[in-house]
């Protein structure tokens, strides 16, 4: 009998490290949850300390959304008074061209393959009327996993 007993505290022991280990390892941001996890009269299992993080982290999520716009299409854009102006604008944010710059002119919003100067207006419009397009808007990591640590 007294095997199973040792066996017991051995298993409570090795939980007990791992629970350590595990709250070590936490950010800085989870201070608070690793002492109100240790200031408990009954040190947790293992499983309700995961929960207890994995609740906070789903907290934050929800009430501390932090906004990112990291890979997204916002974009903030001062209206000009002149309409002829407004309606570049508007086609180029429509478009997605502002991150382009031509080699050939140095001029933005398009590519030394799409340039009026160097390959002529018509050429490079008959060009893009004969290619499909397709758009697509994607969200998340690119390999489909979420991102979230434990």
């Amino acid at each position: 009998m007294r095997c199973a007993e040792d066996t017991n505290t051995l298993l409570n022991l090795t939980e007990r490290d791992r629970i350590f280990e595990f709250l070590a390892g936490l950010n800085a941001n989870y201070d608070h949850i690793r002492v109100q996890i240790l200031e408990k009269k009954r040190l947790p299992s293992l499983n309700e300390v995961f929960s207890t993080v994995r609740g906070e982290e789903s907290r934050r999520t929800v009430m501390l959304d932090d906004q990112h716009t990291e890979g997204s299409a916002v974009k903030v854009i001062k209206e000009e008074t002149n309409p002829d102006r407004n309606m570049r604008l508007d086609r180029i944010k429509t478009t997605g061209s502002e991150g382009l710059w031509c080699s050939f002119c140095r001029k933005p919003h398009h590519t030394r393959e799409n340039c009026f100067k160097l390959h002529g207006r018509t050429q490079v419009l008959s060009r893009a009327k004969r290619q499909p397009q397709a758009h697509m808007i994607s969200e998340g990591s690119e390999n489909g996993e979420d991102d979230w640590i434990c």
